[in-house]
């Protein structure tokens, strides 16, 4: 129960920040800000797509597709992509996402144990309800739409 009961453990030090917020472009304590600025780095793609945290994140975000987006794949990866972004999908980026996840369901389907893998990262339990395969899947969709520009800049 105790798992998440603080958001943030780090090190608070005057001038200098913590790895990951200079990543993703945190401002400097040394001098008032008033505007951000705005980049997109191979640095913030690592962290994104290698972290434990966005991993877990994006398991936890497909199984709230799955629980509240409807039974079509399209009806969930778009009910994803409106909680992670705000705004609808358009049917381009509809179809991006319905690939992205019919990739992975494929190979999770020849790999089940890479899928048991995939899901059991993290401290959290994953929803045992949920068809390990069809989780993974949808956690791979969710992996992306988490990495999108639109999820992780304000412009």
């Amino acid at each position: 129960p105790d798992l998440y009961r603080k958001s943030l453990y780090t090190y608070w030090k005057r001038a200098v920040n913590p790895p990951r917020e200079t990543i993703f472009d945190a401002s400097g304590r040394e001098v008032c800000n008033v505007r951000n600025k705005i980049t997109n780095t191979p640095l913030q793609a690592l962290a994104l797509m290698n972290d434990e945290t966005f991993i877990e994140a994006a398991r936890h975000l497909a199984q709230r597709m799955i629980r509240e987006g409807g039974t079509t794949p399209e009806t969930r990866l778009a009910h994803g992509y409106h909680l992670t972004t705000g705004y609808r999908a358009d049917t381009e980026q509809l179809a991006v996402f319905i690939r992205n996840r019919d990739h992975f369901a494929a190979h999770f389907a020849a790999h089940p144990q890479e899928a048991n893998d995939f899901i059991s990262i993290g401290a959290s339990p994953r929803d045992a309800t949920i068809d390990p395969i069809e989780l993974a899947s949808y956690a791979a969709a969710a992996h992306l739409m988490l990495n999108l520009d639109e999820t992780i800049t304000l412009e």
